[in-house]
């Protein structure tokens, strides 16, 4: 896809995101590379098991995603490939290998 080969849209959000971790304090900010572009901060991991991500994403919008157990099997393999496919840009982008590597987190 496209993401997968161009980058600007990724480098301008975390530019955007850099940009105002330097010149603002007192904010939360959710995103899967937020140690990584605001490394002065306190990082907090949020855990969940992937069974129940998926039933969430399923029943947020049962109109896109279905509600039988085949629904939820292909909602389950589109997020898993997603989340690949971003996995391998950022590793691609800024040479991060694991993103959820506890180390990165206080």
């Amino acid at each position: 896809t496209l993401v997968n080969n161009d980058f600007s849209d990724d480098k301008k959000i975390d530019g955007m995101q850099k940009g105002y971790g330097q010149t603002n304090d007192n904010f939360i900010l959710e995103s899967r590379l937020g140690w990584y572009n605001i490394p002065d901060s306190i990082k907090i991991k949020l855990y969940c098991d992937d069974k129940v991500r998926f039933e969430r994403t399923s029943k947020v919008d049962p109109e896109r995603f279905g509600s039988t157990v085949e629904d939820f099997e292909k909602t389950m393999k589109k997020s898993l490939e997603r989340e690949e496919n971003h996995r391998q840009r950022i590793e691609n982008l800024y040479g991060i290998k694991n993103l959820n590597d506890d180390s990165n987190f206080d």
